[in-house]
């Protein structure tokens, strides 16, 4: 194997050999440069993102050099959140209203009648996502400042007021769930905006909304381009009922592989690098 590492991590590889360090892994430009003096030096075979910012650049460069696996306009409909949701709306899966952010965002925002949330098109971890309250000029503000101190594209979505939200994470394989976990977030995700604590416990059969949380997520996996992949599946409830929210193709962040290694033997990495490096694993 060959990492490929930003820079700014270079004093957690000490040991590890075959780094090639960049300043940006989710830079298209800087990873096709990477990897094509690579293609030069060593007999590559394929790409493996093991971050979210990096699966669409992976994703280039296997449409490029015509590497095995999930090419760009896949990789897209679970990286593109705009992308994503219209997908979903296509199929009749349950999501919330969105748009993508046109124009001047002043007049848009400054026209709001009700409350929305607004979060970055290529985005992760609800890094850069917020809650627009029309009443509330300073966060209407808040929300100005972040769109024009970025170049990133936004995307605008109707509130919704959740109860509870959970994560499906499952193996997707041939078009089937090989394997499936659910669990419940302690608090929705955003609570951590009001720094409250955002964890998750896993659920089993006996929980009252486990066979819904199972039928969204075979609805959605079925509804996705692509075969074979890991994925992270959030699943918002509501008193109107539950909503899909986002799904993508890689293994969870933070302690949730190995909560579910613990839990059930299964570990996703090595199910993740096996469908990428392996064609028949199953």
């Amino acid at each position: 194997f060959i990492y490929i590492v930003e820079k700014v991590y270079e004093n957690l590889h000490t040991e590890i050999q075959n780094c090639v360090f960049v300043s940006d892994i989710g830079s298209f430009d800087i990873i096709k440069k990477t990897v094509s003096q690579l293609v030069k030096e060593y007999a590559v075979e394929n790409i493996i993102p093991l971050h979210e910012k990096s699966v669409l650049p992976a994703a280039m460069i296997r449409s490029i050099f015509n590497f095995p696996g999930m090419k760009f306009d896949e990789a897209n409909c679970f990286v593109n959140k705009l992308k994503m949701k219209q997908l979903f709306s296509q199929t009749s899966l349950p999501c919330a209203n969105s748009i993508g952010m046109v124009g001047d965002a002043k007049h848009y925002l400054e026209k709001l009648s009700t409350k929305k949330v607004i979060k970055p098109i290529y985005g992760a971890s609800s890094i850069g996502t917020m809650i627009i309250d029309p009443g509330c000029t300073e966060e209407l503000y808040s929300g100005l400042k972040m769109i024009h101190s970025t170049e990133e594209s936004f995307i605008i979505e109707d509130y919704l007021d959740v109860k509870n939200e959970y994560h499906c994470d499952s193996i997707f394989i041939n078009r089937q769930v090989v394997f499936l976990s659910i669990a419940q977030y302690f608090n929705p995700v955003l609570a951590f905006k009001n720094k409250n604590l955002v964890g998750s416990y896993l659920i089993d059969s006996t929980h009252d909304h486990y066979e819904k949380l199972h039928d969204l997520n075979e609805r959605c996996l079925r509804n996705m381009p692509a075969f074979n992949h890991i994925t992270h599946l959030e699943i918002l409830e509501t008193d109107a009922g539950f909503y899909i929210g986002e799904v993508a193709c890689r293994p969870a962040g933070a302690g949730i592989p190995k909560t579910i290694e613990y839990a059930y033997g299964v570990n996703l990495w090595e199910a993740y690098l096996n469908l990428h490096i392996n064609p028949g694993y199953n």
